[in-house]
């Protein structure tokens, strides 16, 4: 009987310790200053480190959510992730807030420019070879991703 509250006493202690570490832990980053939430925010981006962009870029916007630049470079470590969705998201909520930034602009034009790649191989691969769609799907292939890898001249 002795030895078996001892080891739930134990068990109890261990698991308890757990749980303050993890509430530790999340209280250190709740607790930094905006100064250092952006200071980590940019060691993330020009560490290319985008999971950490994303969580301290997006914990600085909820305190301050007009600063279109953070939002530009929310949009790029999406971008950088895979996340379409919500790099475009975060693009549109910068320029909302900047709508003449031609950085944001860019990257918008971009990766929507990517994803209608995908769209149009999609078609291209449900659609027969001499299906008109299939021949138009090739060909905007083929103009988007020109595009992509030239400098537009004007």
């Amino acid at each position: 009987m002795k030895y078996s509250k001892l080891i739930i006493l134990i068990i109890t202690i261990l698991l308890t310790g757990c749980g303050v570490k993890n509430v530790i832990e999340d209280s250190k980053t709740e607790s930094i200053d905006n100064t250092s939430l952006r200071q980590l925010g940019d060691d993330a981006y020009n560490d290319q480190i985008w999971d950490d962009v994303v969580k301290y870029y997006t914990k600085l916007v909820k305190t301050s959510s007009d600063n279109s630049e953070l939002w530009y470079r929310i949009g790029n470590a999406y971008s950088q992730l895979g996340q379409t969705d919500f790099a475009i998201n975060s693009y549109q909520a910068a320029l909302a807030l900047d709508e003449y930034n031609t950085k944001i602009l860019h990257n918008l034009a971009v990766i929507q420019l990517r994803e209608s790649i995908k769209t149009f191989m999609k078609l291209k691969n449900n659609t027969n070879l001499d299906d008109p769609l299939n021949i138009r799907a090739k060909l905007a292939i083929n103009t988007v991703a020109t595009l992509l890898n030239k400098e537009f001249i004007d």
